[in-house]
């Protein structure tokens, strides 16, 4: 039956030379495939499901990448090339989370890398979004929030090592293009 209402379409569509073309968006809303003439909406964040905890105490506050603790982790997990080495080593223990009962602020101030010569620069990150609990575990805290350059939803893993050290998996696909190990990590200390 789908195969013969697209079958129709195709056809109306060929026989209607004059019509100007359209885009049309497929997307999926609801576990439900529509086709539109405007973008999907973003997915909405992902929300707790009914009886999950409360985010545990432990993630509230601040926390501050750890140059030391990420890059002597990556060194000993991987083979970086001289390149990747030298372009981590000063792009990462910019970034912070800040975490309230609801909301998550990430920041990350201007700088620049500096690799063969070459300098980049990296722009600040400011954002401030809501999130909700998705799992938890004695160790873990898995959180979701919209991403504030596109509004898609976004999953954020904090993984403890004590009170005071939680490492995440790190931001290759946003942050850094250097093709890395997706599973690479990023430590982080509470400050605050």
């Amino acid at each position: 039956m789908k195969t013969m209402i697209g079958l129709a379409v195709l056809c109306m569509g060929l026989l209607s030379g004059s019509a100007p073309a359209q885009m049309v968006w497929k997307c999926e809303v609801g576990g439900s495939v529509t086709f539109q003439q405007s973008p999907c909406d973003p997915p909405p964040a992902l929300v707790s499901r009914p009886g999950a905890p409360p985010l545990s105490a432990p993630l509230i506050g601040t926390w501050k990448e750890d140059h030391a603790l990420t890059m002597a982790w990556m060194r000993k997990q991987s083979n970086l090339t001289k390149t990747q080495d030298e372009a981590l080593d000063q792009w990462v223990g910019y970034l912070t989370y800040t975490f309230t009962n609801d909301r998550m602020q990430v920041s990350m101030p201007d700088h620049d890398v500096v690799v063969n010569g070459v300098t980049t620069h990296v722009k600040a990150i400011h954002a401030d979004v809501r999130y909700v609990v998705v799992a938890v575990s004695p160790k873990m805290v898995t959180v979701s929030g919209a991403d504030p350059d596109t509004g898609a939803a976004t999953l954020n893993e904090f993984n403890f090592e004590g009170h005071d050290t939680v490492w995440t998996p790190i931001g290759v696909k946003r942050r850094i293009g250097f093709g890395l190990d997706p599973h690479f990590r990023e430590y982080f200390r509470r400050v605050k």
